[in-house]
């Protein structure tokens, strides 16, 4: 604990921020907006602020982290299939536009890949019975076999593209997407993936975070 209590401030300090917040995440669609930094993280899994000097945090380890700017305004938020498929980027658009009137840019951070998120075929009935949408994110072993890679493809199931799928759903609403490219499972010296630690055996492992803040 004292370790992760330093880590999150070297963040802080690295932002130049007064404090930093983070949430409680479950994998929900809830978004929150926070004004000053609270004692406890609340349980959500998007933050949105107008506070200058209030950095906002997403802990990720395979899902994606999405950061969001527009005028006097951000937001961060943690976006794994559930989440995602469920509307948290939406969630958090929402309480972003209600704050501002004005354009919004986000950023979908490095999470697994294509090659490394074998999900089945289950899975993929599941996601499309909530968001029809998402069918075009799903890809089978057949297609890896023209699929031009430096990675491995693990699995002969369905595989799905998370990060692409979010940015779809962050398009959709209107919003100027960006994606900062980068494998959790296929980097372990750059991050930290729960998939590639449950494969190795691995007992625990950490988190990577995304953050944003208003500058003071």
């Amino acid at each position: 604990p004292d370790h992760v209590r330093e880590n999150l401030d070297r963040v802080r300090r690295e932002l130049g921020a007064k404090h930093l917040q983070t949430c409680n995440q479950v994998h929900s669609s809830t978004a929150i907006l926070v004004e000053k930094p609270l004692d406890s993280p609340p349980t959500a899994d998007g933050l949105v602020t107008t506070r200058p000097g209030l950095a906002l945090g997403a802990l990720h380890a395979d899902c994606a982290p999405v950061l969001f700017e527009a005028h006097g305004v951000v937001g961060a938020c943690h976006a794994g299939w559930r989440g995602a498929v469920n509307g948290i980027t939406d969630s958090t658009i929402d309480l972003m536009r209600s704050q501002i009137c004005g354009g919004i840019t986000a950023v979908v951070g490095p999470c697994i890949s294509l090659e490394a998120y074998e999900v089945g075929t289950d899975f993929k009935d599941e996601v499309i019975s909530i968001d029809a949408d998402a069918e075009l994110f799903f890809l089978d072993s057949s297609f890896n076999d023209g699929f031009i890679t430096s990675r491995k493809w693990i699995g002969g199931e369905c595989h799905f593209s998370l990060q692409q799928y979010v940015m779809h759903r962050l398009k959709r609403r209107g919003v100027k997407t960006f994606g900062a490219f980068g494998c959790t499972y296929y980097e372990p010296d750059t991050f930290f993936s729960y998939r590639y630690n449950t494969h190795n055996n691995t007992g625990d492992y950490g988190r990577n975070i995304s953050a944003i803040v208003l500058p003071d």
